[in-house]
């Protein structure tokens, strides 16, 4: 078994944004709770990976809180970036521990 504790906090696009998250926190909470649990310690112990799920939960947020992502600006940044007008533009991990 494995132990995974994460503190993310998230840059949002204006501060109606944030008081829009705090609205679904909840939902945003359930579905960042489902992307952690499916995942293999494997997949989130390098940079890389930790990047990546970064990446899912901010498009998660996008997907309660505003629009989706537009395919080829997520395509065209290769996925690390946020649309220019992405409600959540980035989740950043302040902690992030796995044992």
């Amino acid at each position: 078994d494995s132990y995974l504790q994460a503190v993310p906090e998230l840059r949002v696009l204006d501060a109606p944004v944030g008081d829009k998250v705090k609205q679904y926190m909840p939902e945003v909470r359930h579905k960042v709770l489902l992307l952690l649990s499916g995942k293999k310690p494997s997949e989130i112990s390098t940079p890389q990976g930790v990047q990546k799920l970064s990446n899912e939960i901010r498009d998660e947020i996008n997907l309660i809180v505003g629009e989706p992502r537009r395919k080829k600006a997520a395509e065209a940044a290769g996925g690390d970036r946020a649309g220019p007008d992405d409600p959540v533009q980035a989740v950043l991990f302040t902690s992030f521990i796995i044992q």
